[in-house]
């Protein structure tokens, strides 16, 4: 009995893994996140390596992926293109170290370690320098000729950088979208109608595998190569280290992330350092490769099944994961909008529990076919809210409950109605108690009048106790009305008003943020600021004035004028006029150099400088034609670095980005870029 239950999951699971291969590499459309593929995988090799009798020569544990897509030619391999086993913690890695130093009969060996880019793998040969011919993976010995679509990324060489190159070459690497090229491409998606993808890996599978280049050519594809595949008429070097430093002098990209290490230890603070600050480069990766260096040690290592014993992958925590969509909860925002989330079957997601994700709207939730009841792909990228992917269709049982928006608002029951043209549903109660919440705390945070000290446990205190009832009234607040407030102090009550007292003297821009206007962020509301420079002439402009400024269309206009004709509106500018607050800008963020000597300049901010906001300093620079990003990359050409600087001087030293204080900034404004 016991046999033939382990021999029916073994079908199974080969069959699940059989449809997965083919929907991930033939389809390019996987309904599944890789680590629940990983764990499917997994599962049937511990099933086989215990029960020998189990493997078969169909197994998906004996090959690679799934047969090529009919519409290219195929092409055959010259040598497989394999892929690589996983590891996920540092026993594992430990284990495979172990493995490889008992065949080598040494402990002591060097390991190149590179980031595993999410991309498509390809092949690219030469002959005699010359470009003549790309292929997928396919099933690793048999792929599809995309010769068309590779020569038109431009990261792609079509001739070597030789003078005598070899008689043939081949080289392997993974072509990948760029994110902020996928940005921009999704952006461009949604302006003409069409559905975006779902991520870039998606989005590079399918770009590569068009019928017509020229689809390919515009959505800008990268590579970076990562080995060797063949080589004839040229003698190479010994290691894999050298020979991609090699292959970088004939004109390939070869990650410059690359490192040779020789000892475990430095391995595992590499990946360590990557699981930190992979979210601040341009492209997706999924986790760390480690290879053996010695091309005599990998040879003398070998094989086993469908894996190179001299090379692994150690995968990154997860940042997709299925569970239960328990319900669909809504929550009011500050303008009304009633915002679906999930409630999920509590789940472990990059070292976090996750209980809840993001739904958008309606609209997205019927395009996703989300249902109640299903199985759901949540991802976490970034460290960000999680999101709600999609649903794992495959496993409905037909009790699954279709997701309906109220007609009345869970918080006030007011009716709710949908705006025209807009995917929102909205409470029709203008002093609707969730409202008042989310306007007050988006007006103290960050993104707006930043007051230190005035989160959103203390926000609800104050509505709970009736000492508030909307934002302006935070500048009536006196020491006593904050002593009624459970464990507040002498101390914490002063240094709260005095953080309230700072913050009348915000930006102009902090304050239209925190307005809470409809479609106006903090850059709309840096675009407003820097055009009229006083609130109370903003109040007056009229529709086709504010359609005049550039990044502002007729959406933005009517929701700014509708807000500056409610005398309601009014009424609250008014008392904060009367609190002291500024509106109109200060000296710094009214400056504006017209010959914009930061343009086309790339900077980070990071640390403290006396006198100064973070806001005012961004302004300063985009006020000169600069932009400013919240990570350091290799695109970033100044660190602006004040007192207390953190992580963010470590990231520019090793990306070789220049350092710059205050002082230096300024010098710069003045004698132009170095």
């Amino acid at each position: 009995m016991e046999d033939e239950e382990n021999f029916k999951l073994a079908n199974s699971l080969k069959e699940q893994i059989q449809l997965h291969n083919y929907r991930y590499y033939v389809l390019d459309d996987p309904i599944i996140p890789d680590s629940e593929y990983d764990k499917l995988f997994r599962a049937l090799l511990e099933l086989e390596n215990k029960l020998p009798e189990l493997k078969t020569s169909e197994s998906p544990t004996q090959r690679v992926g799934g047969s090529p897509a009919p519409e290219f030619r195929e092409v055959i391999h010259s040598t497989p293109m394999l892929s690589l086993g996983n590891v996920f913690n540092e026993q594992e890695l430990l284990a495979w170290h172990n493995r490889a130093a008992t065949r080598l009969q040494q402990d002591d060996f060097e390991m190149v370690c590179e980031p595993k880019v999410d991309g498509l793998a390809i092949s690219l040969t030469y002959q005699n320098g010359i470009l003549v011919q790309g292929a997928t993976r396919g099933d690793g010995t048999r792929g599809e000729d995309v010769t068309a679509n590779v020569r038109t990324i431009r990261s792609i060489p079509l001739s070597l950088n030789s003078t005598k190159p070899p008689e043939k070459l081949e080289v392997r690497g993974e072509i990948y979208f760029p994110r902020d090229e996928f940005e921009n491409f999704n952006q461009e998606r949604l302006k003409n109608g069409q559905t975006p993808f779902a991520n870039p890996r998606n989005a590079a599978a399918g770009s590569l595998r068009q019928l017509d280049s020229q689809i390919t050519s515009e959505r800008h594809l990268s590579i970076w190569v990562y080995q060797l595949g063949l080589v004839l008429g040229v003698t190479t070097p010994s290691n894999h280290w050298e020979t991609m430093l090699w292959l970088k002098s004939l004109g390939f990209r070869v990650n410059p992330a690359m490192d040779l290490f020789t000892d475990l230890n430095s391995v595992t603070k590499y990946h360590q350092k990557w699981v930190g600050t992979r979210d601040q480069e341009n492209y997706l990766t999924d986790g760390v490769v480690v290879k053996v260096n010695s091309f005599a040690y990998q040879q003398e290592l070998g094989f086993i099944s469908r894996e190179p014993r001299w090379a692994v992958a150690y995968k990154f925590p997860s940042d997709q994961a299925v569970t239960t969509l328990l319900d669909i909860g809504i929550n009011v925002g500050r303008t009304g909008n009633l915002n679906p989330y999930a409630i999920l079957e509590p789940v472990q997601l990059g070292g976090v529990v996750i209980q809840h994700a993001t739904l958008h709207n309606e609209e997205d939730i019927r395009r996703k076919d989300i249902r109640i009841g299903d199985h759901v792909i949540i991802e976490r990228a970034g460290e960000v809210i999680p999101q709600v992917i999609g649903p794992v269709t495959a496993n409905r049982t037909g009790i699954e409950v279709t997701f309906k928006m109220p007609t009345e608002c869970p918080t006030c029951s007011s009716v709710v109605y949908k705006v025209e043209g807009e995917a929102a549903h909205k409470c029709s109660n203008i002093n609707c108690p969730s409202q008042q919440f989310e306007r007050i705390k988006h007006f103290v945070s960050k993104s707006a009048m930043d007051i230190d000290g005035l989160g959103e446990k203390l926000v609800r205190q104050l509505l709970d106790l009736k000492i508030i009832s909307e934002f302006a009234d935070i500048y009536y607040l006196g020491h006593d009305d904050l002593l009624k407030i459970e464990r507040m102090g002498e101390k914490s009550a002063s240094n709260l008003l005095s953080a309230i007292e700072a913050s009348k003297n915000r930006p102009l821009s902090s304050l239209i943020s925190g307005l809470g206007i409809s479609h106006v962020g903090s850059e709309t509301a840096e675009l407003i600021a820097n055009r009229y420079k006083s609130l109370d002439k903003i109040s007056i402009v009229s529709l086709e004035d504010f359609e005049t400024i550039p990044g502002i269309g007729t959406t933005v206009g009517v929701a700014l004028v509708n807000y500056f004709n409610n005398p309601e509106n009014i009424r609250v500018i008014n008392k904060l006029r009367t609190a002291g607050l500024r509106l109109t800008d200060n000296e710094i963020t009214s400056q504006v150099v017209e010959s914009q000597s930061f343009s086309g300049l790339r900077f980070v901010l990071t640390g403290r400088v006396d006198g100064y906001t973070r806001s005012d300093l961004e302004n300063f620079v985009k006020n000169r034609g600069g932009s400013t990003s919240s990570s350091v990359t290799s695109k970033t050409d100044y660190l602006v670095v004040g007192e207390d600087p953190g992580s963010k001087l470590a990231d520019a030293e090793r990306l070789g980005v220049h350092v710059i204080s205050f002082e230096e900034l300024q010098n710069l404004d003045k004698r132009g870029p170095f």
